[in-house]
């Protein structure tokens, strides 16, 4: 058992290491590699909802150090928060056809602005914290 929860461990790093990777790589030299780095992160995100589902079905209590903060129990909010990142790379797969030659400033702005919502959904158990 121990053996497939490491091997489970190291699919799970890789996989988030290549979709973290080939999301940059993408946008500046093909959009079919942004659109399977996307489909990636979808996968994985759905992935985790799924196994912190099960775990809170169970009743189980677990916690995690999700994005190196410190542990924190599984709750309705490690969901919500998953599911807003698979609907940020779910737009980000349908609107990645745009080439790096065809980009405008309104093409600019909207990297920005994902990457500013990617970021404070990943900081939202912080922010949850910080104003309850």
């Amino acid at each position: 058992m121990r053996t497939h929860s490491a091997l489970a461990a190291i699919l799970i790093i890789t996989a988030e290491l290549v979709a973290a990777l080939s999301i940059p790589i993408g946008l500046l030299t093909s959009s079919a590699l942004l659109v399977y780095a996307f489909a990636l992160s979808v996968v994985l995100c759905v992935v985790f909802n799924l196994a912190i589902i099960t775990m809170i079905h169970r009743g189980s209590s677990v916690t995690c150090n999700c994005f190196g903060r410190q542990a924190s129990e599984f709750s309705a909010r490690h969901i919500v928060r998953n599911t807003l990142l698979a609907a940020a790379a779910v737009v980000g797969m349908l609107s990645a056809d745009v080439g790096v030659s065809s980009w405008t400033m309104e093409t600019g702005i909207t990297v920005a602005a994902g990457l500013v919502l990617s970021f404070l959904v990943i900081l939202m158990d912080d922010l949850v914290d910080l104003f309850t």
